[in-house]
């Protein structure tokens, strides 16, 4: 019965191949980054991958199935100070997922202050306090 309801996110092209669909394509990441869920029901083998080092996929491969598999993609804090977009490519036997992931810019420290809050700045060619 569960099948029967997991069903419409797979269909039968025009040749009678079966392609896979991931619902949710489209995922945000907080900098200092964290683990998204993705779920679908692969009817064929089907492999992800991203060349990004920062991120990781377990697992990122699988054969056919008619259960629900869960695929944990794990983005490392952002060090940089933009926005990164990722992309994962989810590839089954007849077609390919891209998935998105948005991920927020690093935020700089706060530059250093004094007790009452006074930004404190040096001369960097003597080490000095400016006056």
């Amino acid at each position: 019965m569960l099948v029967f309801f997991l069903l419409p996110s797979c269909k039968k092209d025009e040749q009678g191949n079966i392609t896979v669909n991931i619902e949710q394509t489209e995922y945000s990441l907080p900098e200092k980054g964290g683990v998204i869920d993705v779920s679908f029901v692969p009817l064929t083998a089907w492999e992800a991958s991203c060349p990004d080092s920062f991120v990781s996929i377990d697992p990122s491969r699988g054969d056919a199935s008619t259960e629900e598999v869960h695929v944990k993609i794990t983005v490392e804090a952002n060090d940089i100070p933009y926005e990164r977009e990722i992309k994962v490519k989810v590839a089954f036997v007849f077609n390919t997922v891209d998935i998105t992931i948005s991920q927020d810019a690093m935020t700089p420290p706060a530059p250093p202050t004094d007790l009452e809050g006074n930004l404190q700045t040096e001369d960097i060619t003597i080490g000095q306090p400016i006056e």
